[in-house]
Formats: structure tokens, C-alpha cells, sequence
């Protein structure tokens, strides 16, 4: 009897360039590992690459992250961090791939998303995005301690969005 062979194995780094998002500066990139949740903020100036920043994220605040780098400098609406920490792995790894949001797959979880939320009285509406706080305030934390310069921003009402100070 023959062994199975190995399932392919999906692509485990990829990069976020100024191709996938205005937020970063021309000479910086994110690389980020899927496999192990390495975020690293790299600088790409004249004498080479350097590491800026790097960071190993618990899976929610990592999918947020993901989800905010990809959209930035734009709010991220509640239904897309919704989505983001509900999403298989397999979409997940199919917007880093494709260095955005437009995953056809995930766009359906926004909208389903967009549906369960939109009738919520607030306090109810509160109470499901909990998960969503919770992810982000754990990403606030480790972004300032491992100095990315970066912040999540709550824009009541909208959703969250990424802002910074490391633009050089």
C-alpha cells in the first residue's frame, strides 16, 4: 500500500509592499509568516534591508493585523474584523497571497457579517464584537511593546483602522 503523498504545502511568508497598501512608506514592507504568526516591519533604504521592528502574535490579534495592514490607511469596517477571526485559514492565506481584501470567499464573510450585525441594538452589537476588541487591544499592546510605531485607532460607529508614526 502507497503513502499518500504530502498535501501541498501553502506559502508561509509574504510580503506587504506600498503595492498592497498606502500605510506603508516607499522603503518599508511587512513580512509576514502565516505559519509561526511572525509580523516583522522591514526598512529596504540604501544600505540594505534591516528589521525594524517583529513581533509573534497570538491567531485573532494576527488576523486583525492582516486585515488592518491590508486596508490601511482605511477604517476596516466591525464586519471585516468580524470576518477576519471567523475566516479558514485557506482564505486567510489567500489575501496574503493576493496582497488584499478582494478574496472572494472572504468578502461573502463580510457580508454575511455586515447582515448579522447592521440590525443590532448597540448594546447587543457591543456584546458580539467583544472577540474583535479584545483581538485588537492585544495588538495595540504588542505593537507599542515591541515599538512598531503603529496604533489601532477605534473610529466609533466605522470600525478600526491602523495609524502611525514609523513613516520614514
Amino acid at each position: 500500500m502507497l503513502d499518500a503523498p504530502p498535501a501541498p504545502s501553502l506559502l508561509q511568508i509574504y510580503r506587504i509592499t506600498t503595492t498592497h497598501t498606502r500605510f506603508l512608506s516607499k522603503h518599508q514592507m511587512v513580512q509576514v509568516d502565516s505559519k509561526d504568526l511572525l509580523v516583522t516591519l522591514v526598512s529596504g533604504a540604501l544600505s540594505g534591508p534591516s528589521g525594524l521592528a517583529s513581533c509573534k502574535l497570538a491567531p485573532a490579534p494576527f488576523r486583525a493585523l492582516v486585515v488592518l495592514l491590508l486596508r490601511a490607511p482605511e477604517v476596516a469596517s466591525y464586519a471585516m474584523l468580524h470576518a477576519s477571526l471567523l475566516c479558514p485559514d485557506e482564505c486567510l492565506e489567500a489575501m496574503l497571497q493576493a496582497g488584499s481584501l478582494n478574496e472572494t470567499s472572504f468578502q461573502a464573510m463580510v457580508q454575511a457579517a455586515r447582515e448579522q450585525l447592521a440590525p443590532l441594538r448597540e448594546e447587543v452589537l457591543k456584546k458580539q464584537l467583544v472577540p474583535v476588541r479584545h483581538a485588537l487591544g492585544r495588538l495595540n499592546q504588542t505593537l507599542a511593546q515591541k515599538q512598531f510605531g503603529w496604533v489601532v485607532v477605534n473610529r466609533y460607529n466605522t470600525g478600526y483602522m491602523l495609524s502611525g508614526r514609523n513613516r520614514s
